[in-house]
């Protein structure tokens, strides 16, 4: 449990490093993913850990203030690698001080940072490439040239409308992912279903946003 406790907080720093290309995009994803993480530590009567949610969620909105929409500060490579780190702090808490949340229900609310990790390392395998290549075939990269190229939004404005609309999503498809897990009485096998259909619908998006010869 230590070595996967290890593997799976380096993947997630790691994962929000490679998120924070966009103004505000981790900023946003991460107070989602706290405010989920909030709420059903209040339903499990987990005081201590609501505070620390509303807490980490106060310090990422002032500092959003100033990232989005146009840049005055940057998250950088230490802030995006202590965010997942805080992220997968709260996780772990989560679902070993609560008898009625899993290690699936948090992987589902933390999916995108895992599809985001899994598919650029399948990428760079499949390029040949090193593990730590510079990659701009993210996703948030692709529908931010979508929005520049297919509709001819500045770059100015692409950027933090690229954050807020991966935001939104991100946040319909936790929502969504979160009210089946624990309003259906479903095995423990079919969670990770779930899971693995956040994963497809990602990876459609990836596809769906893709313009020839735009990197």
């Amino acid at each position: 449990s230590l070595i996967l406790t290890v593997v799976i907080v380096a993947a997630l720093s790691n994962a929000l490093n490679m998120m924070d290309g966009m103004n505000g995009f981790v900023t946003g994803f991460s107070i989602v993913a706290f405010g989920i993480f909030s709420y059903f530590a209040h339903l499990a009567g987990d005081s201590q850990l609501v505070i620390t949610c509303f807490v980490i969620i106060g310090a990422l909105a002032g500092f959003g203030l100033f990232n989005w929409p146009f840049a005055r500060l940057f998250l950088g490579d230490g802030g995006a690698y202590m965010i997942g780190v805080l992220l997968a702090f709260v996780a772990f808490q989560l679902a070993s001080r609560s008898e009625n949340i899993t290690q699936a229900f948090t992987l589902v609310i933390l999916v995108y940072p895992a599809w985001e990790i899994s598919f650029s390392m399948l990428r760079r395998i499949r390029k040949k490439a090193a593990m730590t290549a510079p990659d701009n075939d993210h996703l948030h990269a692709r529908l931010y040239h979508f929005l520049h190229h297919r509709y001819q939004v500045e770059p100015k404005r692409a950027n933090p409308t690229t954050s807020f609309i991966l935001t939104v999503i991100i946040l319909l498809v936790a929502l969504l992912s979160a009210w089946i897990m624990t309003t259906w009485h479903l095995p423990q096998g079919f969670k990770f279903i779930i899971v693995l259909v956040t994963f497809a619908v990602f990876s459609y998006l990836h596809r769906a946003f893709y313009i020839n010869n735009v990197r």
